[in-house]
């Protein structure tokens, strides 16, 4: 039983999983390659501690994936969905670090799900479009907010317990026909959480950004130092950006990529591949790039790594030097 012993490496905000949202951080075992110690800590929010296990246990082997490709001179097949050609890349490329296609790289695009090859994908290609709107909403201001007033939302909002902090919403969606939302939350004025998630479904969206506050809130309770080390002023500047944000929105192409996967995506994007990046058919784990976009979190450190990338191209560097720096993980 794999998780037979886990509770000694793991740390759950209610460990009798009592219908609500809980919160849950481990680590399977460190991942370690060529004397190099590769993140390893993994985390979850879910009601049921089964498919809590589950996504710790996916996100384990995702960044063991990555840690194991990691500087590999090794070919791997790739295939792009817009064109149906098979790519060769070397390995070492869809791992941590720099790389020439997309300037930089980290967990962002990676995904496992044991039980569904259709959904693995579908949360690698999640994951990468989410960061890369987050770069138009957070250095060109682009997007809608959402009305947290709303019945729904509210609810939502108080099955993940934080009904008691100012929480801001938004929703953009240029890249592609699925829906990214954007959370951030204030306490007195300062930053306290963040989330993102995008989801070919709204609903599904909306609640796992508000799960990702959720997550984010609680391990900043377990640790000695925030996710957000600001200062005053700078935290000042972010509440006033984030308290007056303006809806704006901008048309966009989009092309069709696949009736299998329900997506769409903005005509900029040049090329969607997929790779397969474990070794281990019964555990494998998905890894999505394009060379038009960012494979990263879109903080100022690692886009100044991927001057290169037509969508970093597209926002211009002036932008992004003369905003704050990202603050959604």
């Amino acid at each position: 039983m794999i998780f037979r012993n886990f509770s000694d490496y793991l740390n759950t905000s209610n460990q009798f999983f009592l219908g609500i949202p809980t919160v849950n951080v481990g680590s399977v075992s460190v991942i370690q390659m060529n004397s190099i110690e590769f993140p390893s800590v993994s985390s979850s929010c879910s009601i049921m501690q089964k498919e809590a296990f589950l996504k710790l246990y996916s996100e384990y082997l995702e960044r063991s994936a990555l840690a194991s490709n990691y500087q590999s001179t090794e070919n791997i097949k790739c295939f792009d969905l817009l064109s149906g050609r098979i790519n060769i890349l070397e390995r070492g490329h869809l791992s941590y670090g720099k790389n020439f296609i997309t300037g930089y790289c980290d967990t962002t695009g990676t995904s496992s799900n044991p039980f569904s090859s259709s959904n693995s994908v579908k949360k690698a290609i999640a994951e990468l479009i989410e960061k890369n709107e987050l770069i138009f909403f957070w250095y060109l201001n682009l997007g809608e907010k959402i009305d947290i007033n709303d019945s729904k939302v509210k609810s939502l909002i108080g099955e993940n317990l934080l009904a008691n902090y100012e929480i801001f919403l938004f929703k953009i969606g240029i890249l592609s026909s699925w829906f990214t939302v954007i959370g951030i939350l204030f306490k007195d004025g300062q930053v306290v959480s963040t989330g993102i998630c995008c989801n070919e479904n709204y609903k599904c969206a909306l609640e796992g950004a508000i799960q990702e506050m959720k997550i984010l809130r609680v391990l900043n309770s377990y640790k000695l130092y925030s996710n957000f080390p600001l200062t005053q002023e700078e935290q000042n500047i972010i509440y006033k950006k984030i308290c007056h944000f303006e809806n704006k929105i901008i048309s966009s192409k989009l092309k069709k990529v696949s009736s299998d996967l329900n997506l769409s995506i903005n005509e900029m994007i040049s090329d969607l591949n997929i790779a397969i990046l474990s070794r281990n058919k019964f555990t494998a784990v998905v890894s999505v790039y394009s060379s038009s976009l960012i494979k990263c979190l879109p903080i100022k450190e690692n886009l100044m790594k991927c001057v290169e990338v037509d969508i970093v191209k597209k926002i211009g560097i002036n932008s992004i030097i003369n905003t704050p720096d990202c603050i959604v993980l």
